[in-house]
């Protein structure tokens, strides 16, 4: 089984993604580290030399990559829901954090500013990305408690939908 957590920068989705990987006996992988690592060098560095473009490529590809492994969860970038082809690419459930502007803002406030947030605000992200993560999701979330709740959320929901037997086998 593989979880994907999708959603806006800021939502916590790596966090989330290593806690709910530990519950389950799971392997966690970040897309934006895999991607750093295949390449040897920082996602803000690839999008600052190479671009976007280059860097929702190198994205996909790394979707593509990861499909042969089983029992993982992955957080991908808040932009993996502009390719609709990655969608189809996300072989498993699709679990969207959703998180309010404003627990957003103040969680920003408190971490380094992501490459795309030096051109556009947080609430434009927010605008425009919005509608994608509906049509990418399996599940919705509520994420903005902490992450130990969001966990046991997600948790109850595999439990609810019969999946949690398949996700410890």
């Amino acid at each position: 089984m593989r979880i994907y957590l999708i959603g806006m920068p800021y939502a916590g989705k790596t966090t989330i993604a290593q806690k709910l990987a530990q519950k389950l006996a799971f392997k966690a992988i970040d897309l934006d580290d895999y991607i750093e690592k295949k390449h040897k060098t920082s996602i803000t560095d690839i999008f600052s030399k190479e671009g976007e473009k280059q860097f929702r490529e190198y994205e996909k590809n790394a979707l593509k990559e990861i499909i042969t492994h089983n029992n993982i969860v992955i957080s991908t970038g808040g932009g993996i829901v502009l390719s609709r082809e990655n969608k189809f690419l996300m072989e498993g459930l699709i679990i969207y954090l959703d998180v309010s502007l404003e627990n957003l803002e103040r969680r920003k406030a408190k971490e380094e500013i992501r490459p795309l947030l030096k051109t556009k605000s947080l609430e434009e992200l927010y605008q425009e990305r919005r509608k994608y993560y509906y049509f990418f999701q399996t599940f919705i979330v509520d994420g903005n408690h902490s992450v130990d709740e969001v966990v046991k959320k997600i948790i109850k929901l595999l439990k609810d939908e019969d999946l949690y037997a398949s996700a410890n086998n």
